[in-house]
C-alpha cells in the first residue's frame, strides 16, 4: 500500500481522485487534471493535498505507480506489459 493512500481514500475532498489514479495510474496525470477533479485551484490541491497524506502529488503519484508495477511483476507480466 503506498503511504499516505489510507488517509486520501477516507477523505471526503480525495476519495474519488484516488480511485481514477488507481484504475488508470498510466495517464498522464497532471496537477492541473488532478486538481480540477476535484475542484480546487492548483494551489489549494497542493496544500490540502500534503496535509492529508503527508507528500505532495507527484511523489505520491510515483510511488503508487511503482506499487502497482510491482504487483503486476510479482504476477508475473512481463516488463513490456508493465
Amino acid at each position: 500500500v503506498a503511504r499516505g493512500l489510507w488517509p486520501l481514500l477516507r477523505s471526503a475532498e480525495f476519495s474519488s481522485l484516488m480511485l481514477a489514479l488507481i484504475r488508470h495510474p498510466g495517464r498522464p496525470w497532471t496537477l492541473e487534471a488532478m486538481a480540477a477533479l476535484v475542484h480546487m485551484s492548483r494551489a489549494t490541491f497542493c496544500k490540502r493535498f500534503t496535509e492529508t497524506c503527508g507528500q505532495p502529488p507527484a511523489a505520491f503519484l510515483l510511488l503508487l505507480r511503482m506499487k502497482i508495477a510491482s504487483q503486476l511483476l510479482a504476477s508475473r507480466c512481463s516488463v513490456a506489459q508493465v
